[in-house]
């Protein structure tokens, strides 16, 4: 316990200084063709935003594991089923579950979704800082 309220201190501080917030995309397990585009887009999301920023690092962070599973198997291109799981990590804890998106997507629409994933990545941290400001 006492590791996850430091592990929330770090992070919710990263938050009030307004530093780009660490996250990790775990894309493993985006094997179809759609897939691996919408873990693609995520990727170029988070680095063009401000709040947010792409790492490998051992370091606190959220990582955000993304599965995806093509929506017809007779045609893997056409839309992707996918899920995406929110967990706070650091090295030596194991990791806490913040929250999970699941949706599906057509290709045409792949750019939507991985705006509407990195969305709710921000609107965790909006509710990270809110929960540290009420703290104070």
């Amino acid at each position: 316990m006492k590791k996850l309220i430091f592990l929330f201190l770090v992070l919710a501080g990263s938050v009030f200084a307004q530093e780009p917030f660490p996250i990790e995309v775990d894309d493993a397990k985006a094997e179809d063709l759609v897939g691996r585009r919408l873990a693609y887009l995520i990727k170029e999301e988070i680095r063009k935003s401000q709040s947010m920023r792409l790492t490998v690092l051992d370091e606190p962070r959220i990582t955000l594991i993304l599965t995806t599973l093509p929506k017809e198997k007779e045609d893997p291109s056409v839309a992707t089923i996918y899920s995406a799981v929110k967990n706070l990590s650091s090295s030596g804890s194991p990791p806490t579950y913040l929250g999970c998106q699941l949706g599906y997507c057509g290709s045409s629409v792949v750019e939507e979704a991985a705006q509407l994933i990195v969305a709710g990545l921000d609107e965790l941290l909006t509710d990270l800082a809110k929960i540290g400001n009420s703290r104070e």
